[in-house]
């Protein structure tokens, strides 16, 4: 089972559904451009071509085992954003209860009447002084942890907010970096339906596409109904997956789900 972790890489959904656009179902059966945002919301556009086996197979062929997806539970970041504010409420209202807090002085014994009325005011002076000093050092604390809060909402905010919706891309666990490129979508595709009973999906099924599988060793897999274990380690081995809910594409050749290639 592999359990994916949500890519910034989207399929672009506008362009597809603008007129000017070609869907992504027609792209699939025809072949075309696929147009996706890269974590830099830039546009990048990526052409898919029909494959077909050398053999088509024959009815009684056995199925070939497609490896089992489960999508992940977001919401994790806000979280850790919370604990964060709260941490930083709590600085500042440490920050607020030093203000507020009165400074307590000693006083000396006063050794005669005159020189304590003279001491109360000098002290008096002096106590404002402070007050107002501290009352600037607060206010200049209290800047910085509001800056500093806002800083780290924003580091911790992704430049696009994961989802498991229609066009999301994922990565799958034999992709091991912190984020796809361009050249790990390239390669085989392979696109699966969702059928009634299927178990590609831990849950409901919902159609999707494994993307950067290795063409070869995906191709000579499906030479023969004999090799049909190379193409299912080939498949186990994408390195991303593209939820397509609402594409209906029908497979040939035999085969439970479409083969492509995506340069």
């Amino acid at each position: 089972m592999s359990l994916l972790r949500p890519s910034r890489w989207s399929l672009d959904l506008d362009h597809h559904r603008n007129p000017a656009g070609t869907r992504a179902d027609i792209v699939l059966m025809s072949g075309g451009s696929l147009v996706m945002i890269d974590p830099s919301s830039s546009s990048q556009s990526l052409y898919f071509g029909r494959a077909a086996p050398r053999k088509a197979f024959s009815v009684g062929v056995p199925r070939i085992k497609l490896p089992r997806m489960k999508l992940p539970e977001l919401n994790v970041r806000e979280t850790e954003s919370d604990d964060e504010d709260d941490l930083s409420d709590e600085e500042m209202k440490r920050a607020k209860s030093d203000v507020s807090k009165p400074e307590t002085d000693n006083e000396e014994d006063q050794h005669d009447e005159a020189e304590a009325d003279e001491a109360e005011e000098d002290e008096a002076e002096a106590d404002a002084d402070n007050r107002q000093r501290e009352q600037e050092r607060a206010n200049s604390s209290d800047d910085a942890l509001n800056q500093k809060r806002q800083d780290s909402e924003e580091d911790s905010r992704p430049a696009s907010t994961p989802k498991t919706g229609n066009g999301t891309v994922f990565m799958t666990h034999a992709f091991y970096g912190a984020e796809l490129s361009r050249s790990d979508l390239r390669g085989a595709a392979v696109y699966i339906p969702a059928r009634p009973g299927s178990e590609f999906f831990i849950g409901p099924a919902r159609p999707a596409m494994l993307l950067g599988i290795n063409a070869a060793e995906l191709m000579m897999g499906l030479a023969s109904p004999t090799t049909l274990h190379i193409a299912e380690r080939a498949i186990a081995r994408a390195r991303a997956l593209l939820l397509l809910d609402g594409v209906h594409v029908v497979p040939r050749d035999g085969l439970e789900f479409l083969v492509g290639h995506l340069n």
